[in-house]
């Protein structure tokens, strides 16, 4: 039987809040966006491969986390032949060298909020694609995982819920008189505990690949929204560490002569960004691409007197998807002050028209939000914005447009099936944050008729 290893953790000079609990999720910042891990799911020590990890407190306000930027860690005078770490990397993977007497170390960190890998993906930037080409490949990141958070706190204090966090093991070997390790000059590499060990173990390695073996790159655009007025900011990103991430705007596929994406650059025109992440040795062929559309705000309606209200008309009948509604008899024609199921309305089996118009307060982007149970549409002037037909549950279904201010034409159409029912209208504008559309933002036509 193998002696039992001996262990001790080694403090360390954290600088940086990087745990809040749930009692207040907006203290402290991991990523230098404001979010953090959860530290109700985090213990005070961590063991991993029965290796104890003392972490740091979670007092508010505590510093729990090193952004490495080149200290000197003190190593135990006892003799100690292996040092282990926690940590992970922020703002994409990143690499750094960590030097122990004449040994430099180079270390490849995945970020702490990617996945640790996918299969073949039709979900690419926000899209389902179907063309061979266009579909993600599959790839596996293989820094050992120390330990799995199931949520994450945000910068706005919510939980994010299955936004998965991460944190990998590190292992260096010691050699005989060391007595320090300085940490690599890179701030994007966070630490949160490194222990000590000195055992007579070998480590153990498993004979062949324990899981599928692939080696493709992949890259994400991402931008606020896929339209704009004046312009818009590109971030983009790759999962892999050492791949290097090269762009084009011009349509072309990106090579390994393009620009080198290494912050986020800004838009003015309609434009479709690729990119392509090149690292030796893999299938770097995938080229990721979304075009991002430039938009003229739509001209408000012509003059038109107007009054509050909104004119609404209630139909029933058993349909699985909206019917032509001008072919339907109205059961009941009304004025209604919101977008809403009326309180007469049956419990199933019918539908809804509501039109009339809203009143945005300055030329912007507007993100119109509509939830309904069953199936739904929402047309603004003559766009038909949002399509949420069939039979289905509740859960918003947005889309954005661009708006002068003054009176645009608005139209909701519903209808209920069986079971639960629901029909909400939000909207979020430059001026103001997602909300239910105001009763004073809803009008109609004034005909000199009263329903």
């Amino acid at each position: 039987m193998s002696a039992r290893p001996e262990y001790q953790p080694i403090s360390l000079p954290f600088d940086l809040d990087g745990v809040s609990l749930d009692a207040d999720r907006q203290d402290g910042d991991f990523d230098s966006n404001g979010n953090t891990l959860s530290g109700d799911l985090l213990p005070d020590t961590l063991v991993v491969h029965d290796i104890p990890f003392v972490l740091g407190s979670k007092a508010p306000k505590a510093p729990n986390v090193v952004r490495c930027s080149g200290q000197t860690i003190t190593l135990p005078e006892k003799p100690h032949n292996r040092l282990y770490a926690i940590g992970a990397a922020t703002g994409g993977p990143a690499v750094g060298v960590f030097k122990i007497r004449d040994r430099h170390v180079e270390v490849s960190l995945p970020d702490h909020a990617e996945r640790l890998g996918q299969w073949n993906n039709r979900m690419v930037n926000g899209k389902l694609h179907e063309e061979r080409d266009q579909i993600a490949p599959a790839y596996i990141n293989r820094t050992p995982v120390a330990w799995v958070g199931t949520h994450r706190h945000s910068s706005t204090g919510e939980n994010e819920a299955y936004q998965f966090t991460y944190l990998y093991l590190l292992e260096f070997a010691i050699p005989p008189g060391a007595a320090m390790i300085t940490l690599p000059n890179e701030p994007r590499i966070r630490l949160l505990a490194v222990t000590a060990v000195n055992t007579r173990d070998d480590d153990v390695r498993p004979c062949k690949p324990l899981y599928d073996v692939v080696n493709g790159t992949v890259t994400t655009i991402a931008a606020e929204r896929n339209t704009f007025l004046d312009s818009l900011r590109i971030r983009m990103g790759c999962p892999i560490p050492k791949a290097i991430v090269h762009y084009t705007v011009d349509g072309s596929d990106p090579t390994s002569s393009s620009p080198t994406y290494d912050s986020p650059f800004t838009i003015a025109k309609t434009t479709t960004v690729r990119a392509r992440a090149i690292l030796a040795g893999a299938d770097d062929r995938y080229v990721s691409s979304t075009e991002f559309k430039k938009l003229a705000p739509r001209e408000p309606t012509g003059a038109i007197k107007l009054e509050p209200g909104l004119d609404a008309a209630y139909y029933e009948g058993d349909w699985s998807k909206l019917p032509n509604f001008d072919t339907v008899r109205v059961q009941k024609a009304f004025v209604a002050d919101s977008i809403a199921i009326p309180s007469f309305a049956r419990k199933e089996k019918y539908g809804l028209v509501i039109t009339g118009f809203v009143k945005v307060p300055t030329d912007g982007m507007y993100d119109f939000y509509l939830s309904s149970d069953d199936g739904s549409t929402l047309a603004v002037g003559d766009t038909l914005l949002i399509d949420n037909d069939g039979l289905h549950g509740s859960g918003d279904v947005a889309d954005a447009i661009a708006l002068k201010a003054g009176v645009h034409r608005l139209v909701v159409r519903m209808f209920q099936a069986g079971g639960d029912q629901d029909l909400k209208v939000s909207l979020a504008g430059p001026s103001f944050k997602k909300q239910p559309v105001p009763k004073e933002m809803l009008f109609r036509a004034v005909t000199g008729k009263r329903r």
